[in-house]
């Protein structure tokens, strides 16, 4: 099936992370293995470099002095996010659930009980 595999994409996703040394060439590979076209988009706005990658409902940015490194930044921040995917629904995902302050605070004490 093509798409963003919830149930396989964060194990998936750190394998070929492991391989690649490169954000961008990590996010190819993923997407080239489930089906999905990355979607880069670049500007320049007053000297700097922004990028914009979007894949399916996640969008990530990111900005630097040069095209590559912004490009790298996006795709880093998207390799975050594919990495922390906890739900499906139908093949499109759902937006990720903020974590609530209080429940790792509760979750750190239990720890050290």
């Amino acid at each position: 099936s093509s798409g963003i595999n919830a149930e396989y994409g964060g194990a998936e996703i750190e394998k070929i992370a492991a391989r690649q040394q490169n954000p961008v060439s990590t996010i190819q590979e993923y997407c080239s293995k489930n089906a999905i076209k990355p979607d880069y988009t670049e500007t320049v706005v007053n000297g700097m470099f922004h990028c914009r990658l979007q894949l399916e409902t996640f969008d990530t940015a990111g900005q630097a002095l040069n095209k590559r490194a912004a490009k790298v930044s996006a795709a880093s921040k998207m390799l975050s996010i594919l990495e922390e995917i906890k739900e499906e629904e139908e093949g499109t995902l759902k937006p990720l659930q903020k974590k609530d302050p209080d429940e790792e605070e509760k979750k750190k004490k239990k720890k050290k009980k």
